[in-house]
C-alpha cells in the first residue's frame, strides 16, 4: 500500500488530497481502493478501517484497555463489529503487532453493496 507522505505536502497549484491506495501491474486499474488504511512512523503501524465503510453501518467506536477500539452497531445493536488494536511498536525485542477485524457478514456486505472483491495483501 502506498500513501504520498506522512506529512502534507503543500502546493501552490493544487489543494492537499490525502490519498491512500493499493498499487497494481498488469490488472484493469493501477490502483485499487484499500478497506484498511494503514501508515507506518517512528517505528510504529497505525492501522484505521475506511470511513466509509464505518459510516456505512453507522458503527460507532468504544474504546477499551490497551488501546483497543470496538466499533459497535448500535442500530441492532450488536458490539465488536470492528476490532482495532493499539498502534504497534517495531522496537527489538519488545515489539508488539497490530490489526483490524471485521465480521465476516458485514465484510460480505458491504463487499456485495459495492460490488466489490478483497484481497488480502
Amino acid at each position: 500500500m502506498s500513501v504520498p507522505a506522512a506529512h502534507p505536502v503543500y502546493l501552490e497549484d493544487r489543494p492537499f488530497k490525502p490519498e491512500f491506495w493499493i498499487g497494481a501491474k498488469g490488472l484493469p486499474s493501477d490502483k485499487y481502493e484499500p478497506l484498511v488504511l494503514a501508515w507506518s512512523l517512528h517505528e510504529k503501524t497505525v492501522l484505521q478501517t475506511d470511513p466509509g465503510f464505518l459510516m456505512t453501518y453507522g458503527l460507532v467506536p468504544r474504546s477499551a484497555n490497551e488501546g483497543i477500539v470496538y466499533w459497535d452497531d448500535p442500530q441492532e445493536p450488536r458490539h465488536n463489529i470492528v476490532t482495532v488494536a493499539a498502534p504497534s511498536v517495531g522496537k527489538y525485542p519488545l515489539g508488539t503487532h497490530t490489526y483490524v477485524s471485521i465480521s465476516k457478514d458485514y465484510l460480505q456486505d458491504y463487499l456485495t453493496l459495492r460490488n466489490m472483491a478483497l484481497v488480502q495483501v
